[in-house]
């Protein structure tokens, strides 16, 4: 693996940073004929004091490009959303227990919020970089950032990791983020306690490989843009429908309070996830990872339904015929389970008949799990929609009814953006999200 450098002046960029990594590129075009496993970067773990801008004026909004027109925004993939969600939940991770990257020397700092103004400069770097297949530091970003006092930037790149449970850019970002932790320079600015705020972009290219920036500041809240003046009453603006929120259940009674937990990877939803522990619905992926980012096939998804019902104080029938599914033997991974869920009627096979057990689950398919476990146990029919909860799910679509009964339940929830992806696989931390959820509807149901 090419050396790791970075610059440790914290007056200025460093000149001589695009020599630097022009150097290790060319060791990684070897490299890449070799292994095709590698992860390259470069971190600036400078703090730029903010005397370089004019006292009392706030950083440049834009800035010059770096010897080309700038990129143009664009919306992230779901892979690439998915990579900087894992680097964002490794850096909050890292902040809380550096020890959990296999390190101890420091203390935690405290946690970083995500800063979207910042995460489109990065994104915008991270495309750069890919598209000049040129990793390097971005040579304006201390201007291209906003009201800051101090700032720091770590880039990387990295291709043809592999890790079970997680897709190809889930993995190569996961050793960026080790690798990162290992340099100390890089590790300085993930650890700064003066560093409050971070955008993180990811960016990936043909070939697969993930392109990464990470932007930190310490804000200068007197620079923060004012707050936009309220529009003229005169006309009125014309009103808008709004759509409405589904309430989200609450869990306290089935899930009690907690800010640690056993896995050492885990950083966000710990709670859901201690919790499913603690009722021996999950063992993690090991006595001490969970793998948070990792997909759910259906052979797991049974066997979590299957231990959601007993701790609900529920039971299943007795499985089906061995011979209902031509891909489920009597010992294939989750076949008790798989057989009881489909005698209850719980989950049945595709147009073929097959099962598919390893195939992973949707956001979709998982509703409908929420959806006739509850009915299951509370020995009912879930009425019909009170209404079209997601933009993104419209009536007639394959789930769109248990999606939005699944709101009505308090089980489910989509993203900021009114969105709930149905297509997309459930990740581990959020499949712990709607099966919490799931079990106090139920306590609920059957008390």
């Amino acid at each position: 693996m090419p050396p790791l450098r970075w610059s440790g002046r914290q007056t200025s960029v460093v000149a001589r940073t695009p020599v630097i990594a022009r150097l290790v590129i060319a060791r990684v075009v070897i490299a890449r004929l070799v292994v095709l496993a590698l992860v390259v970067a470069v971190a600036m773990p400078v703090a730029l004091p903010a005397a370089t801008a004019a006292p009392g004026e706030a950083s440049p909004a834009t800035a010059p490009t770096d010897q080309a027109p700038p990129v143009a925004p664009r919306p992230r993939s779901a892979a690439e959303q998915s990579a900087e969600t894992l680097l964002f939940d490794g850096h909050l991770l890292a902040r809380r227990d550096p020890t959990r990257f296999g390190h101890g020397s420091e203390a935690p700092a405290p946690p970083l919020a995500w800063d979207e103004q910042m995460a489109e400069v990065a994104r915008q770097w991270s495309d750069r970089m890919a598209t000049d297949q040129h990793m390097r530091h971005n040579p304006h970003y201390t201007e291209q950032t906003c009201c800051w006092r101090w700032v720091g930037e770590n880039v990387a790149y990295a291709g043809g990791f592999h890790r079970e449970g997680h897709s190809a850019a889930e993995a190569n970002a996961a050793w960026i983020m080790q690798a990162w932790m290992d340099s100390d320079g890089h590790r300085t600015n993930i650890l700064n306690e003066r560093f409050d705020q971070v955008g993180i972009g990811v960016s990936i290219d043909d070939q697969g490989w993930v392109w990464s920036t990470a932007v930190f500041r310490e804000t200068r809240v007197d620079q923060l843009p004012a707050p936009s003046p309220e529009p003229s009453p005169d006309p009125p603006p014309a009103e808008q429908p709004s759509r409405p929120s589904p309430t989200i259940r609450d869990t306290s009674s089935v899930c009690p309070a907690v800010d640690t937990t056993r896995f050492v990877d885990v950083a966000r939803h710990l709670g859901a996830i201690e919790c499913l522990a603690e009722h021996a619905v999950t063992h993690g992926t090991s006595h001490d990872r969970y793998e948070p980012a990792g997909t759910v096939d259906r052979a797991q998804m049974a066997a979590f339904i299957d231990r959601i019902v007993t701790a609900a104080g529920g039971d299943l029938p007795q499985r089906s015929s061995v011979d209902t599914f031509p891909d489920v033997s009597a010992d294939s991974r989750g076949a008790e389970a798989i057989l009881r869920l489909h005698a209850a009627g719980v989950v049945a096979g595709h147009g073929d008949g097959s099962y598919r057990p390893a195939q992973p689950v949707t956001r979709g398919q998982m509703a409908h799990f929420l959806v006739a476990t509850h009915e299951l146990l509370a020995a009912r029919t879930t009425p019909e929609p009170s209404t079209s909860w997601f933009e993104d799910v419209t009536a007639g679509d394959t789930f769109a009814t248990p999606i939005n009964q699944a709101a009505d339940l308090g089980l489910a929830a989509g993203g900021a953006d009114g969105a709930f992806r149905p297509g997309a696989n459930v990740r581990r931390d959020h499949m712990a999200l709607f099966l919490t959820r799931l079990l106090a509807a139920l306590e609920d149901a059957t008390s």
